[in-house]
């Protein structure tokens, strides 16, 4: 019984009351595989992934890192970022 109301006071002690809650000037790191080639058509030329990887540079509250698919893959298999 008391080991019952002792977790959750524990838990809550360790991670704090919300465990989502971001720091203030915490930055996420998020790797970015871009493999479009692009496209064109007669004189037009399309580059939606170069598109996408400068919006998304715009942001500031994250750090965007364009890597390749190996570079991610091992990042995931590993749990380290690129």
């Amino acid at each position: 019984m008391i080991l019952i109301l002792v977790l959750p006071v524990l838990f809550f002690h360790l991670i704090g009351d919300d465990p989502a809650k971001q720091k203030k000037n915490a930055t996420r790191n998020i790797a970015v595989v871009n493999e479009d080639m692009g496209a064109s058509e007669s004189e037009n030329t399309a580059r939606f992934g170069q598109d996408v990887v400068a919006a998304l540079s715009e942001r500031p509250d994250y750090t965007w890192t364009v890597v390749n698919r190996s570079a991610a893959e091992n990042g995931l298999k590993n749990r380290k970022p690129s």
